[in-house]
């Protein structure tokens, strides 16, 4: 896509409220989304160049995305999946592995498995295990001789054929001749402290060990004991012994399971020998491959398929919307902001987006929305889109308490409302209805608003019930009162009966626990009422 193609449309308060969450866009529910952007896809042949739309708004609490696939005319969902990364802090990333490192501290990822309705599962345990490094021992303190004598230092093992070995010699033991050298191998130490590094290490599931070495005769019995996690071996278990081979130079590979290695991750194997007459065992080159369990990488892409965002609400749905009158793909998505990490910093919230749906980039195998508009460069800060949020960082006002000196009843409707400073408050707006205020909506009259002082005279009301709601505002948020009922009853009123110069009123108000969405203003938008 030329970045001339894309498109902003004119900002709104982005204060979220009334959305359904059922992945179907209404223009009603996003309304109020800060940003609606366009962005141009070209794709694969099966599927429809053009618009595409991303919406991004939030409230108190949340943080809510939409995105009108209008170029996904397709409704299948076989392989389908959605992934989107947030840069929450403007992290200095350039790399895989400062991504990495910066996973709950900046940098956020969020991939949902559509075919399956679930997170995307980082590991496969179905599937072969996947390769993740290879290792060497780490130091000689990792090499124990237990029977016989050991010549040699670690270079030894590294190299094979250099004429340079780690020497076993043999010792009497009664009649034979015998060898031990025991290993215990720290595999955590190949492994960075990262998250995902961390969940690798915790998810190997075997180890392969190649040794290159000789002994200077053939002998009697050669092999090698894994260790069970408890630290015990047991030379009787034909799982855990494997025989390798002895005479000239030759390879042996072994298979250690991960299940043996110990909670700290430490792998225990032995070298045994035995033989009628003294024997040397040369050790050239010891190696090992760490395999994990399958990483589930999608295979129309080569993204790290973690996510660090598990709690959130995602629809879908296949149909049309006023940006495409044919039917496409919409999802809806809601992210509690307690899931993103340092979203309360001052800086914008980087997005990318993309995923595969059958539709795709020609030939590809996916599709993205980045600033590079054909590589998931994920991990480099420049590629990310950067939206500046009116409630990012969100420091609402903190609470207060709405008031009145009118009686009970109030005998001539002219009181005074009063209301607590709000701590990190700049204004203040009141609200009024005839009936329990559920919800801020067209019904509700807005009495006055942008009030720096702490009370207002309310005059001439007529007799009945009245509500009343305080909203506290700030740059970054609100913070809304108590809802205030107050009955109006004059004195003499046709129809209402006196006592002692007194209506007698029988009155039942239930106020349940209120949850609203207020319409507020970004800072410059003077379009918006506070």
């Amino acid at each position: 896509m030329d970045k001339d193609e894309q498109n902003s449309f004119p900002e709104s308060s982005g204060v979220m409220h009334y959305i359904n969450l059922d992945g179907v866009i209404n223009d009603a529910e996003w309304a109020t989304a800060q940003y609606k952007t366009q962005f141009w896809l070209n794709v694969d042949p099966d599927h429809i160049d053009g618009n595409n739309y991303l919406y991004l708004g939030e409230d108190e609490d949340n943080l809510y995305i939409a995105l009108d696939l209008c170029s996904d005319n397709t409704s299948d969902d076989t392989g389908e999946w959605l992934g989107l990364w947030l840069n929450t802090d403007n992290s200095k990333i350039s790399s895989k592995a400062a991504w990495e490192d910066n996973i709950d501290n900046g940098t956020e990822f969020l991939m949902h498995d559509v075919q399956n309705d679930r997170n995307w599962p980082f590991f496969d345990e179905s599937k072969a295990p996947s390769i993740y490094s290879s290792a060497k021992v780490n130091n000689m303190s990792e090499i124990n001789v237990v029977d016989g004598t050991l010549t040699g230092d670690l270079p030894d093992l590294v190299v094979d054929g250099d004429a340079a070995y780690l020497q076993l010699n043999s010792s009497l033991n009664i009649s034979n001749h015998i060898t031990r050298l025991d290993f215990e191998i720290n595999m955590s130490k190949n492994f960075p402290s990262n998250l995902i590094q961390q969940l690798l290490l915790e998810n190997i599931n075997q180890i392969q060990i190649s040794l290159y070495s000789q002994t200077n005769i053939t002998i009697t019995s050669n092999k090698i004991v894994f260790w069970y996690s408890n630290g015990t071996y047991n030379l009787n278990d034909p799982d855990q012994v494997v025989n390798i081979h002895s005479g000239g130079l030759g390879w042996d590979y072994l298979y250690f399971g991960g299940e043996d290695l110990t909670a700290d991750r430490i792998m225990k194997f032995s070298i045994f020998g035995n033989h009628s007459s003294a024997f040397t065992h040369d050790l050239d080159n010891l190696g090992f491959l760490i395999y994990s369990h399958h990483v589930n990488t999608p295979i129309t892409s080569n993204i790290i398929p973690y996510s660090s965002i598990n709690n959130y609400e995602i629809k879908w749905s296949f149909g049309p919307s006023s940006n495409n009158a044919t039917d496409h793909r919409m999802f809806e998505i809601m992210i509690p902001k307690s899931e993103l990490q340092n979203y309360e910093t001052d800086e914008d919230l980087g997005i990318i987006i993309g995923g595969y749906g059958t539709l795709s980039f020609d030939l590809m195998g996916y599709w993205v929305y980045a600033t590079n508009d054909d590589a998931f460069e994920y991990y480099i800060n420049s590629e990310y889109r950067h939206y500046s949020l009116n409630m990012k960082p969100f420091n609402p006002p903190n609470a207060f308490v709405l008031s009145s000196d009118a009686g009970t009843p109030d005998l001539d409707g002219e009181f005074t409302l009063n209301w607590d400073s709000s701590n990190g408050a700049d204004n203040y707006s009141i609200y009024a209805h005839d009936f329990p205020i559920n919800e801020i909506n067209e019904s509700i009259t807005l009495l006055n608003d942008g009030l720096t002082n702490n009370s207002i005279p309310i005059t001439n009301l007529s007799q009945g019930i009245y509500y009343y709601l305080a909203v506290a505002y700030n740059e970054t948020g609100y913070y809304l009162s108590n809802v205030l009922e107050i009955i109006v009853g004059i004195p003499g009123v046709s129809g209402v009966p006196i006592v002692s110069g007194y209506e007698v009123y029988l009155i039942v108000a239930l106020i349940s626990s209120i949850s609203l969405g207020v319409i507020w203003r970004k800072k410059k938008n003077s379009s918006i009422k506070h």
